[in-house]
């Protein structure tokens, strides 16, 4: 088995969703239920005053930060401009 091939095996294992388990709860408190409900409520009250279009940018920005961030703490110091390149490049968004 070649290096690249074991690295690679390596990855997947690394990245296996069963490594993120649990990810659902078997119950929910009343109290967590309410606070969810209280936040989908609150964002959909804050999504209805503003217009689709700025709805989208703030959209396309919060993308670019979750993905910054995501490589950031995998050890990826990607920088936003280059992240938003590669998601307005077709094949690698």
């Amino acid at each position: 088995m070649g290096l690249m091939k074991i690295r690679n095996t390596q990855i997947e294992a690394a990245e296996a969703p069963s490594r993120m388990q649990p990810l659902r709860l078997d119950s929910v408190s009343t109290n967590i239920a309410d606070l969810a409900a209280g936040i989908a409520q609150h964002t959909e009250a804050l999504a209805s005053r503003f217009p689709p279009q700025t709805l989208a940018g703030l959209a396309e920005q919060v993308l670019i930060m979750n993905c910054y961030y995501s490589n950031l703490i995998e050890g990826h110091p990607t920088r936003p401009h280059d992240i938003d390149a590669a998601l307005k490049t077709p094949g690698r968004g």
